[in-house]
């Protein structure tokens, strides 16, 4: 579909506008996540496919950008470009993996709830960043949620304590999905970073604000576990923790704030 020099690495397809005020408004904000993305090391490139009315327009337009893009002459190429990802609208941002399968053709609404690009490529991953998006899950089934500051190597710890004990709960359900199975019996993985959803979240649970802090949340029956003060954070002792918690092993704390659970309920983060 697109450059061959482009196979090995994600790619974001981006159809936009110069005339198009919300696109005038939308690409600076991919600009920036973009080379935030970058400058982690992920291979990601964006090619843009015009709208443009006018070749005059086009110049103008990707000027600001850094960059690929679909020459404006060729407009067939262009089309077909939208037709095959059922392009309805601009801005449209679709994200493709190394193998041009579609991640997401909602790339816009991926980025702007998550403008640092920290759960690039915005597909199903074993531990996502803790935002105002994963938040709303918390009321469906329990978390491990690692607090920590929001630097990169903060968060670089954090997968690599995370991602091992998230594996393996993976391993032992082989079948996982977390859209039909038993929320009584789904764990979801989670970093949290300074930032007002932990702090919601600190306060709605009643945690302290301290750093690196492990803990087990469960909403749905308002009780949570926290890593014992002063142990080290290592892989294997947050598999210890994490199979503490699912055996009922480890001594469980009232939330402060009590909240009934079923499905039309709302929790504020």
């Amino acid at each position: 579909m697109l450059h061959e020099e482009l196979r090995h690495c994600f790619k974001g397809v981006y159809f936009s506008a110069h005339w198009c005020p919300p696109c005038k408004a939308f690409t600076p904000q991919l600009v920036d996540t973009y080379q935030r993305i970058r400058e982690r090391g992920h291979d990601f490139e964006v090619i843009f496919v015009s709208s443009d009315r006018s070749e005059e327009s086009y110049n103008v337009y990707i000027e600001s950008m850094p960059w690929l893009r679909i020459p404006f002459s060729q407009e067939e190429r262009r089309r077909k470009l939208a037709r095959a990802l059922d392009v309805q609208a601009i801005p449209t941002l679709v994200i493709l993996d190394p193998r041009d399968n579609i991640i997401t053709l909602d790339g816009r609404a991926e980025l702007l709830e998550d403008p640092e690009g920290l759960n690039f490529p915005w597909t199903s991953r074993l531990v996502n960043i803790l935002t105002e998006k994963y938040a709303t899950s918390l009321h469906d089934a329990p978390a491990i949620i690692l607090f920590v500051e929001g630097d990169d190597c903060e968060i670089q710890f954090a997968e690599g304590v995370l991602v091992p004990a998230a594996q393996t709960y993976r391993k032992d359900r082989p079948d996982y999905d977390p859209n039909y199975d038993d929320p009584d019996d789904i764990l979801q993985f989670y970093i949290a970073l300074d930032g007002e959803t932990s702090d919601i979240l600190r306060e709605f649970v009643g945690l302290d604000d301290a750093v690196p802090l492990l803990t087990a949340i469960d909403i749905p029956r308002g009780v949570y576990v926290v890593m014992e003060d002063g142990a080290e954070i290592t892989v294997d002792s947050v598999q210890q923790f994490v199979d503490g918690f699912r055996n009922d092993k480890l001594p469980i704390n009232k939330m402060a704030t009590v909240h009934k659970t079923d499905k039309n309920d709302h929790i504020p983060i």
